[in-house]
């Protein structure tokens, strides 16, 4: 059996035809314009992203911060990652310190690094479109992934990196990077390795396999050096727990998840991939080629591992973009086969429009307006309470005020089940702060917090506390 890596040995292949000059000089025009487009789009998502750090890149910054203060993962502060995140925005902090344009920047670069492996991968197959392939891959990449700084940011441009090892037969290496980046984001292995098995010859795979578990289990020894075997698995349990959109209610120690409701946006990304993957199967031709096969592949396991994630979310979908790119590139498509099959077109260009915009609409806070009342809202909160106060409130806020949860296990506001947790902590908050936008499950602040305090700037945020903030209407609830 050939791998897609090998090539057949053919001793009567004729010598390669060379090529007439101009057709090299308007490949380099191409690759010109095409790269130029590629790093436009990167540029105008940096700019466009929030200038404050919102949701779960604000839980990344607020531990790496943290950590570079001198508290302890997982004994101070609790989150169901491997540390390799924090350790990122750890050294982000200890580089750049608040200046948050800068960490925008550094994570900017990662991305484009992620852009240009995936455009290394599709030119080794040959690919004549590559060029409109690295563009629409940068586009979804950049803007209808979220916010940057998530584990999949880390994680993806390091799976590309041992695909692109595997296609050059580089085992070792590749299942050393492939590794790598599940420590970033646990799903990715999944999506790697059969991909990755494909890719290597059949000499190679033992190879590959070795590696990989050699990196794992150096991996995982050093963890339990660090952090213990007990974090281990109360960690592994917490991960599993999370994706099955519950938690051990015998232990009320755990954050409290409710699950997703089926109208989330999520859910029509979802549909539409799966439509889309499903048409792009059903259009399939007979002629097959190692690109095609092996992009089918990829697409496969990536729509199928984010499938089976129990409580997916709109950043999972990073994942799969540069799988469905190349495959929509390996497709024999032209102006004529579109007119002639348009409801493939009609459908295909309406799962894009739902992709994009269930995207937009699901990240639409964040990008107008929040990262304003983020940063007035902490600065109220410190001006009032000091820095290092007791605080319910989203990670955000934690990371604009300086303020410390009463406990490890607070992931946000919204994650807490006040009645099974009011016993483990340890000091009484002095403020509650949810967004008004959400009211995350419903909940209501603590009963010694009795005043709610608000104004136009800070919206959504709305906090209650025992005593009037100054700047904010506070009425007695």
């Amino acid at each position: 059996m050939i791998g897609l890596g090998e090539r057949p040995v053919d001793r009567r292949r004729p010598a390669p035809a060379v090529r007439p000059r101009g057709s090299l000089l308007n490949d380099l025009k191409a690759l010109d314009v095409w790269v130029a487009l590629a790093v436009l789009s990167v540029i105008v998502s940096a700019v466009c992203r929030p200038s404050f750090p919102v949701g779960d890149p604000a839980v990344f910054e607020y531990i790496g911060r943290a950590l570079g203060d001198g508290a302890h993962l997982y004994t101070d502060l609790w989150d169901n990652k491997l540390p390799s995140i924090y350790l990122v925005n750890a050294l982000l902090w200890h580089v750049f310190g608040a200046h948050y344009a800068m960490h925008v920047f550094a994570e900017s670069i990662v991305n484009a690094g992620s852009i240009a492996l995936f455009g290394a991968i599709v030119r080794s197959f040959g690919l004549r479109r590559w060029g409109p392939a690295v563009l629409t891959f940068s586009l979804l990449y950049g803007f209808v992934g979220g916010p940057f700084d998530q584990t999949e940011h880390y994680a993806i441009p390091l799976t590309l990196a041992a695909l692109l090892l595997a296609k050059k037969q580089r085992p070792a290496a590749a299942g050393l990077l492939a590794v790598i980046g599940a420590t970033f984001w646990i799903p990715a292995i999944a999506i790697a390795l059969p991909t990755l098995l494909c890719l290597t010859c059949s000499a190679n795979r033992f190879k590959l396999l070795a590696s990989m578990c050699g990196t794992a289990a150096v991996c995982a020894v050093l963890f339990v050096a660090t952090y213990g075997e007990p974090t281990m698995t109360e960690l592994a349990r917490s991960w599993f727990s999370y994706q099955a959109g519950h938690f051990d209610r015998a232990n009320p120690q755990e954050p409290h998840h409710y699950p997703i409701p089926w109208l989330s946006p999520r859910y029509y990304i979802q549909s539409g991939l799966g439509l889309l993957l499903g048409l792009i199967a059903a259009s399939w031709t007979r002629r097959r080629s190692p690109a095609r096969t092996f992009a089918l592949c990829w697409s496969i396991s990536g729509i199928v591992v984010v499938f089976a994630l129990g409580k997916p979310s709109i950043h999972y979908f990073l994942a799969v973009y540069a799988p469905l790119v190349m495959l929509l590139a390996t497709q024999p498509l032209d102006l004529a086969m579109l007119k002639r099959r348009w409801y493939f077109t009609a459908v295909a260009g309406l799962c894009a429009l739902v992709m994009v915009g269930a995207a937009i609409a699901e990240h639409r806070t964040p990008f107008f307006g929040r990262p304003a009342a983020i940063q007035y809202t902490g600065d109220l909160v410190r001006r009032t309470f000091g820095p290092q106060a007791i605080g319910v409130m989203p990670w955000e806020i934690y990371l604009a005020s300086d303020a410390r949860p009463p406990n490890r296990f607070f992931l946000a506001s919204g994650s807490v089940n006040f009645a099974r947790v009011r016993d483990i902590w340890t000091r009484a908050p002095v403020v509650f702060i949810d967004a008004a936008d959400q009211r995350f499950n419903r909940l209501a602040p603590p009963r010694d917090l009795p005043l709610e305090c608000a104004s136009p700037r800070t919206a959504p945020y709305v906090l209650w506390s025992a005593v009037p903030i100054p700047g904010l209407r506070c009425v007695r609830t």
